[in-house]
């Protein structure tokens, strides 16, 4: 939650410094939705041991607590492009799971921070984005239960990869400033995760489908 807090107070922060420019305006939109985890390699490294190798099917979860869903803050210029920063939360949940690797879930969050560039064409927002993993990993692994307690001010947050998406949205418009949106998006992301002992190559790559709402202003 403070990490969510921080983005935000950061986005604005930003944001503001950009006000006063002609046609320049911001724009703001939560959208809820969910994803789908393709499979993907899942390669396990711990001192003194071999490494653990398996092709990860994941559940996102992303209609259980907590749900899956992106913010974002955009500055549009007066070109037609948006600027825009966006946090993403997408949990990822082993399902094959084994007596080796008894839990692997990044549960609060494989989250994905992207800086992202739009532009409205034909109708449609087409949206690039790169930005980092922040992640909250949760695993146990030959008996050896992670720490929940390290990491980035002690709760377990990580800063540990690199993301990407692209995406294309519709936006319908009710009363000039405001909007409902739908979203379609892929993102690759690469994370290295710690484990007891060791640590974790986790590759995700996910579709995503949102709804959003959205204030223009």
């Amino acid at each position: 939650m403070k990490f969510r807090i921080t983005f935000i107070c950061l986005t604005l922060l930003i944001l503001g410094t950009c006000r006063g420019y002609g046609q320049n305006h911001f724009t703001i939109e939560f959208l809820p939705g969910g994803a789908l985890a393709l499979p993907s390699s899942l390669s396990i490294s711990q001192l003194g041991e071999p490494t653990i190798t398996l092709t990860a099917h994941y559940h996102t979860e992303s209609f259980s607590a907590p749900i899956y869903y992106s913010y974002r803050f955009g500055y549009q210029t007066n070109t037609g492009y948006t600027f825009e920063l966006e946090m993403n939360h997408l949990k990822v949940i082993l399902q094959n799971s084994s007596t080796v690797v008894e839990k692997f879930n990044i549960s609060h969050g494989y989250n994905q921070v992207w800086l992202n560039c739009s532009k409205a064409m034909n109708g449609f927002t087409l949206r690039a984005g790169i930005g980092p993993v922040v992640a909250h990993p949760e695993n146990i692994v030959r008996g050896k239960e992670l720490d929940p307690d390290l990491g980035i001010g002690n709760r377990g947050y990580y800063v540990n990869g690199i993301t990407s998406q692209i995406a294309v949205q519709k936006k319908f418009f009710y009363r000039t400033h405001f909007f409902i949106s739908i979203e379609s998006k892929f993102n690759a992301g690469y994370a290295i995760v710690d484990v007891a002992d060791g640590y974790a190559k986790t590759p995700i790559y996910a579709f995503h489908g949102l709804l959003g709402l959205g204030a223009s202003f």
